[in-house]
């Protein structure tokens, strides 16, 4: 055998191999937890700060009103789930837009007032190798992350002479993330 079949011989092993990481696929992965979407355990809450709108940068007083109560509303679930040592972990809070079709359970879209579909969302991601490993750290369990944060928030807002209440949903997104899976 010469060199050059050696080299070529050798170039294509690693050529399929890197096929096969490249184009593999999960379809055989089972993951330990299944993606879910529902809202928060504890009763709903009212804040009792009026929530100060400096001006109008959406359409509508009410579509401003809703995204800054909104954003209101992830600090707080942030602070009760700091309180609380529940964020890490895969755990983490965001702002998402959230159809009440889209969640779990018994939810009516009257249960929330709002000029648009925004949402909190706690996400709690799990993170699997490629190997279908368990890469997150101490996952929180899904009961547990819904416990202590409430169904909905309602959220009191103002500019100039404008008033408008806003009643938001908090949701907790579980889900998982592997190399080979879109």
């Amino acid at each position: 055998m010469n060199r050059r079949q050696v080299l070529a011989g050798l170039a294509g092993a690693g050529v399929l191999g890197l096929a096969g990481c490249i184009g593999g696929n999960d379809e055989d992965f089972e993951p330990e937890i299944s993606e879910t979407l529902r809202l928060g355990a504890a009763e709903s809450t009212m804040m009792d700060e009026v929530v100060d709108i400096p001006s109008i940068r959406y359409d509508t007083f009410e579509e401003q009103a809703t995204v800054t109560a909104n954003s209101r509303v992830h600090d707080y679930i942030g602070s009760i789930l700091g309180e609380e040592e529940l964020l890490g972990g895969g755990v983490f809070v965001s702002i998402e837009r959230i159809a009440a079709d889209e969640i779990e359970g018994d939810v009516e879209e009257e249960e929330f007032n709002r000029a648009i579909p925004v949402a909190t969302v706690v996400k709690q991601r799990y993170q699997y190798s490629e190997d279908g490993e368990l890469l997150t750290t101490d996952p929180v369990d899904l009961d547990t992350l819904c416990e202590p944060i409430p169904r909905t928030v309602e959220t009191e807002a103002s500019y100039e002479s404008n008033q408008y209440t806003a009643i938001l949903p908090v949701v907790v997104h579980r889900y998982w993330e592997h190399p080979n899976h879109e």
